[in-house]
């Protein structure tokens, strides 16, 4: 019986069967080998207040922090909302308009000047001014994985040489708080003139709230030697291998989206093995926030 088994095992190997419950060594896929960047683009750093985070009725005090733009490459613009201060108000400082710009790797120190109110204001008790404010900008978020397609022929080939074809991607994700993921769902490398399956999810890791997709927002680019129908991604049209979310929004819960199942992809012929890649772009708005508390004494 043992035998029999053994038998059955080595002729699906030759034949080169797939879609089978188990995986064998030589077909088995590698972890993915993520590479990814920070999750900051502005950052608010060193807040300070001046004279103290203590002061008397009237009196004036100043909010003072750098703010940098952490991305490497490109310039980011951004618009600022001072949007609570208690009873204090605001009576000017720099930045005075409310938007801007940093360079790569640009510290900019702001400065902000406060009035605290007056003791019939505060009805000779203590207070607390909430000093909140906020830094919106847009930003693109960017991944790309690789993957190889292999000739059926010569994977059977290595499959009869008892050679290994491990393959392990590489998922590169840039910059930003907000993360695309790719996976596979099939095993790797992919033969040539096969389907193929790719999961995308959508993470949310900065400080900031990004509640949904927006349209015509999100776009994953397919190599062109792949057949890639026109409904294969839910919230997706794709044309020419290039899928964009025209259909609806995509919900964000609890920081993340759904798997979206990319389905029915077909790999062409080729005449050994390749090495192709999957990349997707989103472009959404986000914002970094900040808070001091400023107490005022009768």
């Amino acid at each position: 019986m043992k035998k029999l088994i053994l038998s059955l095992i080595l002729v699906l190997l030759v034949a080169g069967c797939s879609n089978l419950p188990f995986d064998f060594p030589f077909l088995s896929t590698g972890e993915t080998q993520v590479k990814e960047l920070p999750p900051d683009v502005l950052s608010i750093q060193n807040i300070t207040v001046l004279p103290s985070t203590s002061v008397r009725e009237s009196d004036q005090f100043s909010v003072f922090f750098d703010l940098m733009n952490q991305d490497e490459l490109n310039e980011t613009v951004f618009t600022y909302n001072i949007y609570d201060t208690g009873l204090c108000y605001w009576t000017g400082g720099d930045p005075t308009s409310g938007s801007d710009s940093l360079f790569p790797q640009e510290i900019r120190q702001v400065e902000w000047n406060f009035n605290a109110p007056s003791s019939e204001q505060i009805a000779n008790l203590r207070v607390t001014c909430p000093i909140r404010f906020k830094f919106d900008f847009n930003y693109t978020a960017k991944s790309q994985i690789d993957v190889i397609v292999i000739n059926s022929n010569r994977l059977r080939e290595l499959q009869k040489a008892g050679k290994s074809t491990t393959f392990s991607p590489t998922l590169n994700v840039g910059r930003g708080p907000i993360k695309i993921y790719f996976d596979f769902g099939t095993t790797l490398p992919v033969r040539d003139n096969s389907n193929l399956t790719v999961y995308v999810r959508i993470e949310d890791k900065g400080t900031g709230l990004l509640k949904q997709i927006e349209k015509d927002k999100f776009v994953i680019t397919f190599p062109s030697d792949f057949i890639v129908p026109d409904d294969a991604c839910p919230y997706f049209t794709c044309t020419n291998g290039v899928c964009t979310n025209s259909q609806q929004s995509i919900p964000i819960i609890s920081k993340k989206s759904l798997d979206i199942r990319c389905s029915g992809i077909t790999t062409k012929p080729i005449a050994d093995e390749k090495t192709y890649f999957i990349s997707a772009t989103l472009n959404y708005g986000y914002y970094v926030a900040g808070q001091v508390d400023v107490e005022v004494k009768p």
